[in-house]
């Protein structure tokens, strides 16, 4: 007695082989089963020899392997998946293959939304310290500076930022639609320097200088 094991070998059979298995138990010949179900000769010998490629196009290969299941009295749809996993084994694998891929194109896609989302979070919170800590833009559109002129008083017209504060003299003025502001400044005699500032919470602030000259007719005249 040796230490070796046998194991029986089992094969699955093909079906081509159940076709001719069934065909001969019922003692029948292709000839007569060809003209039964009007099906030629050659393409049920291709079946039961497993030579599909003779068979022109798939949609045939599944009709003639149903008329001749039909006609043995076997089940069409287990012929059919059998012929399926002779003829397409790696099938399955090749499914697997490309849901993996999905998978992974999926999991990719889903990263690129994520960084997006971050990057544009970062932007966002970027651009609302930037309005924070810079200084908000200031437009003053009258006076010009180093005016010289003979009224008592001159009108401050200007714009800056909707939520920015103006101070004329370090005195608060209101601001109308758009940040837009207009201040009427009483004049001293002689040079007035104007302060215009603009300040944002947590900004810094900004200042424009008007110097304007208020000559009186009389110092004129002279």
């Amino acid at each position: 007695m040796n230490g070796f094991l046998t194991r029986k070998i089992v094969t699955i059979e093909t079906l081509g082989e159940k076709l001719r298995k069934v065909r001969e138990g019922k003692n029948l010949n292709l000839e007569e089963i060809a003209k039964k179900i009007n099906i030629q000769n050659k393409y049920l010998e291709a079946l039961e020899n497993g030579n599909y490629n003779v068979i022109p196009g798939e949609i045939y290969v599944k009709n003639f392997i149903g008329a001749y299941a039909k006609f043995l009295g076997l089940n069409h749809d287990l012929l059919i998946e059998l012929y399926k996993k002779e003829r397409f084994p790696l099938q399955k694998n090749k499914d697997f293959s490309f849901s993996g891929k999905k998978i992974v194109v999926s999991q990719i896609f889903k990263k690129i939304l994520q960084i997006t989302a971050i990057l544009f979070i970062l932007f966002y919170l970027a651009l609302g310290i930037k309005k924070n800590i810079f200084s908000p833009s200031l437009t003053i559109i009258s006076p010009i500076d180093n005016l010289i002129t003979e009224n008592n008083s001159v009108k401050i017209i200007g714009q800056t930022e909707e939520e920015a504060i103006i101070k004329i003299n370090d005195n608060p003025v209101n601001s109308s639609f758009k940040g837009k502001f207009e201040e009427t400044l009483e004049l001293k005699p002689g040079l007035n320097i104007i302060k215009i500032s603009a300040v944002k919470k947590h900004s810094q602030e900004k200042i424009i200088i008007r110097k304007i000259m208020f000559i009186q007719q009389g110092d004129m005249e002279q």
